[in-house]
């Protein structure tokens, strides 16, 4: 619908995974929020979309299940070196960055030069940051369903 329709970019991405590169897929956590599916759902019409409850989902919830995983894996919040979550909107990503206490320098912000990417902004993120220093990473995706999933990738040491 004309309500939705400029939030969603036309992007794809495809990434290569495969046991023998430089980073190491880490622990990954995955979690669904089916009762607040109506929130972000596909009527006969288009897209119906809370703009305000999908926001409220993201700042409450993405923050607790980063914190999850990372205290399941004994990992603090100050050994990630990058952060890279979906980029939704600049102004959720800030929230999260505010609501976990992550700089921006730690918190990228990528959207102002591809706009809403949707399920490609991660990989859109991780193309200029496997060169940079950052030895541990964090990807946060969110989204439809509502749903969470994160995961760790580590530099392998050689």
């Amino acid at each position: 619908d004309r309500n939705t329709s400029l939030l969603f970019g036309d992007w794809a991405s495809a990434s290569l995974v495969n046991t023998s590169g430089k980073w190491l897929i880490g622990a990954s956590k995955l979690k669904t929020f089916g009762d607040k599916f109506d929130n972000l759902i596909r009527q006969p019409d288009g897209i119906s979309m809370n703009g305000r409850g999908v926001f409220n989902f993201a700042r409450n919830e993405v923050p607790k299940s980063i914190e999850e995983l990372l205290d399941s894996e004994r990992i603090e919040l100050n050994q990630i070196d990058l952060f890279l979550v979906h980029q939704g909107s600049k102004a959720i990503v800030e929230q999260l960055g505010r609501m976990l206490r992550v700089g921006r320098d730690k918190m990228p912000i990528g959207i102002r030069d591809t706009g809403n990417a949707v399920s490609s902004s991660i990989p859109i993120l991780l193309q200029d940051r496997f060169t940079s220093n950052a030895s541990t990473l964090l990807l946060s995706g969110f989204g439809v369903g509502l749903s969470i999933g994160n995961m760790l990738i580590h530099h392998a040491r050689t």
